[in-house]
Parts: structure tokens; sequence; C-alpha cells
């Protein structure tokens, strides 16, 4: 389970490690939105209205952040696996952030009991690790609803500050990462806000309008 976990954490940071190259660069062709270039021209979260939030009908979250993404991209998924989901990526004033989900089918795949989580989460924080050669500066548990998650402060080589949540439900599993701007007063408050808006909507009626 530990390698299994290891190898789905390592694939998401991989793409994460990809957007966060564009900080300051424009974005990869694959935007959904003309590419900003500077950062006084980025949308920010202090300009959010307080009713917006994304909803993500496939993953059935939302939380408070704009509802145009800058990209959307499958999640990569470990060879040889059965399993789906989506990163979305924004590239905001106050730094890039990527929220992801995916879905599991496999029957190995089992994070509900105590040592399958801690597996999980192992993985996740080796696999930011390994990948960004950051280091931990701090982390915790969290608890939302009925949902068990946790976070990681990282302090990357570039000297910036990564902040990463993961939570898991039975074979669902959700990542919310940023990478903060050291260049914006309180950007790590506004998107830790945004991070605690994170909820669960029934999948059953997230594919209404």
């Amino acid at each position: 389970m530990k390698n299994f976990t290891l190898r789905i954490a390592l694939l998401l940071i991989a793409t994460l490690s990809a957007f966060a190259s564009v900080w300051g660069q424009d974005l990869p062709p694959v935007v959904v939105k003309p590419p900003v270039t500077t950062l006084i021209s980025q949308p920010s979260l202090s300009d959010l209205a307080p009713t917006e939030r994304f909803l993500s009908t496939e993953g059935a979250f939302f939380l408070s952040l704009p509802k145009s993404y800058d990209v959307a991209v499958p999640a990569p998924v470990p060879p040889g696996q059965q399993a789906s989901g989506h990163n979305y990526v924004w590239k905001l004033r106050e730094g890039v952030i990527i929220v992801g989900f995916m879905d599991f089918k496999d029957p190995n795949f089992d994070a509900s009991s105590d040592k399958g989580y801690a597996d999980y989460i192992a993985g996740f924080k080796a696999g930011v690790i390994q990948m960004s050669k950051a280091t931990v500066t701090a982390e915790r548990a969290l608890k939302l609803g009925k949902l068990r998650g946790h976070e990681f402060t990282f302090h990357m080589p570039s000297g910036q500050t990564e902040l990463a949540r993961s939570f898991v439900a039975g074979k669902h599993t959700y990542a919310l990462v940023a990478i903060i701007s050291s260049e914006v007063a309180g950007a790590r408050a506004l998107i830790e806000k945004a991070f605690d808006s994170f909820e669960l909507v029934d999948r059953s009626k997230a594919m209404l309008p």
C-alpha cells in the first residue's frame, strides 16, 4: 500500500511541479482564458465576491475560488491502476493554486483504515519532498466533518512556501496545493481562507445545474 500511495503522490506532485514553473510566465496552450503575465493584472482572492465559488461537478466539491480556472487537466494515474480525476489550476496574484481529486476503482486501494490512511498521507508527503526537493516546516491533522485530512507546509529551494492539504473519503482523494507568492502581503491568509471553505457535495446532486 505504501509504495502504491507514494506513486499516486509522486504523480500528483509532478503535475504541480510542471504548473509551478509557469509562475510569472505565460501558461501552456491548454489555457481556457487569455494568459496573464504581470502580477498586477492577475486576479486576486481579495477581489472575490463573498458568494462566488468554484464547483467541480466531476469531483463533487466546492470551495471559494474563482469560477474560471486557468487550466484543467486529467489527473495522472499510476500505470495499471483503475482511477480517474482532474486537476484545476488557478494563477492568482497570491500564488499558483492546484485543486485536484482522484476516484479509485482499484480494489487494492483502501485508505479507510487507520493504516491505509496513514500510508496515503505518508506517500503524499514523501512525493512532495522527492519532487520539489522541499523541506517540511509544519504539519497538522485536519478534520472536515467526517473527512480526515492533513496539512503540510513546505519550504522550497526557491525560497517560496508551499501549502498542501490532502483529504481522503473512502476511495476518493482530494488535494489542495498552493505555491504562495512572497510579493503579496497576506497571501497565505487568503489562500488558507479559500482552502478552509473546501466542502464535499452530494455526488447525486453535483451533476445537476
